[in-house]
């Protein structure tokens, strides 16, 4: 049997000093392999993270503190020890790291190029020319298309998926032996998951890279990992081959999480609501266009058919479920219904109100009528306001009340999405993830709204917490009869909280009707392709190579002023429509 190629050994981490001090990795002790996937599962703040930054030596940047315990790399350094030269010797060149989040991890400055060649040069010596010629190499090893073209582009120019194959690529660009995945895919929707996963584990297979994935999609461990180490505050309280975690788990802790996972075929049918005569949001041929500028004038000559001729209803006090990939223009609808993007053409009506016929007084006030939840609550909060001042802020500047009906007010929502009293005074940086997004919810439901739009307002949660706010979205639904607009890019909870789903791609909708039939039996071939790609929690079923759909369609770039026609439906069982072809 051959040697770890990384050992940690009774590893303590931790934060700040004195009567402040936080112990965030409490002596955990584990073996990676050379070949092997190791995946570390657990909620936020269970010590994922920071165990995986001190394998690396970065934690000390972090403010963090290695109080005890080794990290054996390679069999030859301790990088607990190690010098910050020695440190970044192994770093990017033995052992790499994809962080969570592309768009923050890149230099927005410096081309992506010019960030891929950076290791090879640092490292291995490269000169210019030939570590750009390793670097095409790596980008289309990753699967990134035109990269001679995409070699000089920027972060901000490229989407979320092909930012995550450049931080891939940037990793094994200097073929290190471990592959410190962090994340790697929770933002992303599932086509583009599977790809990636896909990747990783090709790329392993080829360069025989260890990799330590850290995630808290069961779903994806599944599929990917060969063991399963379950962290707890802290604590390793399990690790073992991934069969034996999913099929007997021994720890209470980890059946709990298990038992979160939402799976796609499980949940239970909403009850039908009686559909009333005017819905609580209703498009027709709404289409959201923005103009591209090129040339030395600047000049509009093309424009981007972000939303194209997109027509359906939401019943009042039920859920319809809006997705698709990113960039198909689900999150450009949600700005058109609240006002935050103009519709080139098309009508947008909540509660029955045509909302272009509004004057700008008028719109204000209706305004208050939609509420909106979105994807990343820390982003979506104010750092420098309290949780009551955030909550408060859109009653205020409505006149909602006097301040003492505010303040009961504020007090009751917080009550309500589970937090208490004695949160009113803190600042978002003092609550966990979970208890931000119901901050957000609270904030959303200020003004008594009838429609909230709830825009991927989950994803970026651990199942147990993703669990408890999916809870608490039915139970507000139930006593205060709101509407939903829910967008998502996981099926599995759509399924799980709406009557009705839309699917849409590249703009146009191709699919719509009752969820647990459209999700069911699909009739649209992106539909299909849409739910080929969900990871499957089950180690028994392997993962299946990823198809990329591609309809023929032309891309949504169109000349300025080019119409569109409606797309034709046809009804292929009750209530479920598709495009025609």
């Amino acid at each position: 049997m051959s040697d770890p190629i990384l050992s940690v050994q009774n590893l303590r981490v931790s934060f700040g000093s004195g009567e402040t001090k936080v112990e965030a990795v409490k002596g955990i002790s584990f073996d990676l392999m050379p070949g092997e996937t190791l995946a570390i599962v657990g909620e936020s703040g269970s010590g994922k993270s920071v165990s995986a930054m001190s394998t690396m030596a970065l934690i000390r940047q972090a403010g963090g503190k290695i109080d005890g315990g080794k990290i054996i790399h390679d069999g030859r350094i301790d990088m607990v020890t190690a010098t910050e030269p020695e440190a970044r010797a192994v770093r990017g060149n033995e052992i790499a790291m994809i962080f969570q989040e592309p768009m923050t991890s890149l230099n927005p400055v410096f081309s992506v190029g010019e960030q891929i060649i950076e290791p090879l040069i640092t490292h291995l010596g490269f000169s210019k020319a030939e570590a750009k010629t390793r670097a095409l190499a790596a980008m289309d090893e990753v699967r990134i298309p035109e990269p001679e073209r995409r070699f000089n582009q920027y972060p901000h120019e490229l989407s979320g998926g092909m930012r995550q194959r450049v931080m891939i690529a940037m990793a094994l660009v200097c073929e290190p032996k471990i592959l410190i995945a962090d994340e790697p895919t929770t933002a992303l929707d599932v086509t583009i998951q599977a790809q990636i996963l896909w990747l990783i584990k090709k790329l392993k297979a080829d360069h025989s890279t260890a990799v330590l994935f850290i995630t808290h999609d069961l779903g994806v461990v599944a599929q990917i990992a060969d063991r399963v180490a379950v962290m707890q505050t802290g604590s390793l309280v399990e690790i073992g081959p991934v069969e034996q975690i999913y099929q007997s788990p021994f720890h209470p802790y980890t059946r709990r999480l298990l038992n979160a996972v939402p799976v796609l075929g499980t949940a239970v049918a909403k009850p039908s609501v009686k559909a009333t005569d005017i819905p609580m949001l209703d498009l027709e041929n709404v289409s959201v266009r923005y103009p591209i500028r090129s040339g030395l004038l600047r000049q509009v000559k093309h424009e981007v058919l972000a939303v194209d001729q997109v027509s359906f209803s939401v019943p009042k006090r039920t859920t319809l479920g809006l997705v698709g990939e990113s960039g198909c223009g689900k999150s450009t609808i949600a700005r058109a219904v609240i006002g935050l993007a103009e519709p080139s053409s098309g009508t947008v009506r909540v509660d029955g109100t045509d909302t272009s016929t509004l004057s700008h007084e008028q719109r204000f006030a209706f305004r208050a009528k939609t509420g909106i939840v979105f994807q990343d609550p820390f982003a979506a909060l104010s750092p420098r306001r309290t949780a009551f001042d955030q909550i408060a802020e859109p009653m205020i500047i409505h006149k909602w009340g006097d301040q003492p009906k505010i303040r009961e007010r504020v007090r009751w929502l917080l009550n309500r999405v589970g937090l208490s009293d004695q949160h009113l005074d803190r600042y978002p940086h003092e609550f966990s993830g979970g208890q931000r997004q119901r901050l957000c919810i609270a904030r959303a439901l200020a003004l008594e709204p009838d429609l909230v739009i709830a825009d991927e307002p989950v994803s970026a949660l651990d199942v147990s917490v993703q669990a408890q706010v999916l809870e608490l979205f039915s139970e507000l639904q139930r006593e205060l009869g709101l509407t939903y607009l829910f967008i998502s890019h996981d099926l599995a909870i759509v399924e799980q909280v709406s009557e009705a789903v839309a699917v849409m791609f590249m703009g146009r909708l191709v699919e719509y009707g009752p969820a647990k039939t459209v999700l069911s039996d699909p009739a649209h071939d992106y539909t299909r392709n849409l739910l080929a790609s969900i990871p499957v929690p089950d180690p028994a079923k392997p993962m299946a190579t990823p198809q990329l759909y591609d309809e023929g369609r032309k891309s949504p770039i169109a000349p300025r002023g080019a119409i569109t026609e409606p797309i034709d439906f046809r009804e292929v069982s009750t209530g479920h429509f598709v495009a025609a072809a």
